[in-house]
């Protein structure tokens, strides 16, 4: 993908649904934008993590781009809280804890947490239905692993 992740979104209107791979791109984005802004970095883990996962093989970046503008047309419609939850609905069972594994490493890669990204994984694990005990130690692996 040539283009950033913001430049895909800039002024863009997309439809209202999303596919299950929209979805996890879609929870992706929002983890990085946890604590209100996205750095380089940030942008190019995100594109790094969704381009090597099995979800995206073979996409193109006119199919990223795509999905991009019907995230964010969901985003304008339903704002962030709402494009978490119809994400979280649209995730199948199998990927749940992947995408909030994901998620939990995107938004503890800068090896900061700060409150708003708390708020954010607290609110995702409710809204993906994950038990207390399953997110704890995703969270702690990943701030283990983030942490070097």
């Amino acid at each position: 993908m040539s283009e950033t992740i913001n430049e895909a979104l800039a002024g863009t209107e997309g439809d209202n649904t999303l596919s299950a791979s929209d979805s996890f791109a879609a929870i992706a984005l929002v983890a990085v934008a946890a604590d209100g802004q996205v750095s380089p970095e940030e942008n190019q883990q995100l594109t790094n993590t969704l381009t090597r996962m099995k979800l995206y093989e073979g996409w193109s970046k006119e199919q990223f781009s795509a999905m991009l503008k019907r995230i964010n047309g969901v985003m304008r419609r339903l704002g962030v809280s709402g494009l978490i939850a119809e994400a979280a609905r649209s995730i199948s069972p199998d990927l749940k804890e992947t995408v909030f594994a994901v998620a939990s490493d995107l938004t503890l890669a800068d090896g900061a947490v700060e409150e708003p990204e708390k708020r954010f994984l607290n609110h995702l694990q409710s809204e993906l239905g994950i038990a207390n005990e399953t997110a704890t130690k995703i969270v702690e692996v990943m701030v283990l692993k983030n942490k070097g």
